[in-house]
């Protein structure tokens, strides 16, 4: 019994150890594994951190410079620091020639002429005294390619990001694939050493550019969900209601520097209602009746911390006596309450409630595609 108890505690404390590992993610071609992994070398090895088969050395090297970044970025500072705060320029000098020594290593200190083409490109990078930045983003010497004549053209990229002319770019041949695959042990073909490269010159930049991902993406939420907000929130519209506040708001809607974040005000024009109206001075029994109204024109606060706004209005009821039409003023309030305000001449004044219909026979619509 002693036994079979030793067994269920040791599977058990086992299956706890497991559970607690996989709170750290393993997998490394994430940069959320890395912050999960409190952007901590030690502990990223410790996980199972390896470092590219061809490239080792210059792999760790980047990583170690990345972690900087990661830390710098992701230990709750509240403001994102710019590339020199962990980077000075003597180590963005560093970095930049460890990249150009690797690439030389790689690829062009023992060529037999295979990559000619890349020397002249080479040479050029070997000009610049820092890592190039680019739109707050560094930018290490890699391989690039375009579309040229029906088939990839390769080429190490420029310091400022831009493609190289025809001349420096080179179609893969099958000996510079022989020469890859012979020179990098289980290598395909270049293209997959080419790869390798870049995937461990991205490091340097994963880091900023998914945290400026997260916080566009989080805007981008934030601005939908004033959307949402207005859909479920602001008062009912028609189609002539959105028309009409489209094209009073129609530089806001054409802005192209930013999201389009809904209107301030929602604007009605020729909107027809069914209201119950009290008209006190008609006869008993004729005093409380189901009417007509229009709202020639109107707007509502619909985002105000108390919601409200006015339209003017006609309203429409065959009484007995006095006028059938009467016009005024429909109050609204909190984005789901109207009532009015109508005079019938000869001192004849009403009082009504708007029943919103369409509030009640139809869903709410999607706000952004109907001003979409």
């Amino acid at each position: 019994m002693k036994n079979k108890l030793l067994v269920i505690f040791s599977l058990f404390f086992l299956s706890q150890v497991a559970f607690a590992q996989q709170d750290e993610p393993t997998d490394f071609d994430f940069a959320t594994s890395y912050i999960a992994n409190k952007c901590d070398f030690d502990r990223l090895i410790s996980n199972g951190l390896n470092f590219d088969k061809w490239f080792s050395e210059y792999d760790e090297f980047i990583t170690q410079k990345a972690l900087v970044a990661c830390r710098a970025i992701y230990d709750e500072k509240t403001e994102t620091p710019n590339v020199d705060d962990y980077w000075p320029a003597d180590v963005l000098t560093e970095i930049l020639q460890k990249n150009l020594s690797q690439l030389n290593t790689a690829f062009l200190e023992k060529d037999q002429g295979h990559f000619g083409v890349l020397q002249a490109s080479y040479i050029a990078w070997l000009s610049e005294s820092t890592l190039p930045i680019v739109r707050g983003v560094p930018q290490p010497a890699h391989f690039d390619s375009v579309w040229s004549d029906f088939n990839r053209a390769y080429f190490i990229s420029t310091p400022t990001g831009l493609p190289r002319k025809k001349e420096e770019r080179f179609i893969l041949s099958a000996e510079q694939n022989a020469e890859c695959v012979n020179r990098f042990a289980g290598a395909e073909d270049c293209v997959e050493v080419f790869n390798a490269f870049n995937k461990i010159n991205r490091k340097l930049s994963v880091f900023q550019r998914l945290n400026g991902a997260q916080k566009h993406n989080a805007y981008v939420a934030f601005q939908e969900a004033k959307w949402d907000k207005f859909s479920d929130s602001s008062r009912f519209q028609t189609f002539i209601d959105v028309a009409f506040t489209s094209w009073v708001y129609r530089e806001h809607f054409s802005r192209a520097d930013d999201l389009i974040t809904p209107p301030p005000l929602q604007l009605f024009a020729l909107r027809p209602s069914l209201v119950m109206e009290h008209l006190s001075d008609a006869n008993k029994g004729d005093k409380d009746e189901p009417a007509l109204a229009l709202e020639w024109v109107g707007f509502n606060a619909w985002d105000l911390k108390v919601p409200f706004g006015i339209s003017v209005t006609s309203v429409y009821a065959d009484r007995a006596t006095g006028k059938s039409v009467g016009h005024g003023l429909t109050f609204h309030v909190n984005n789901s309450f109207s009532f009015g305000f109508a005079n019938r001449g000869g001192g004849d004044n009403s009082f009504y409630l708007n029943i919103e219909l369409m509030d009640w026979f139809g869903e709410k619509m999607d706000m952004f595609k109907a001003y979409k």
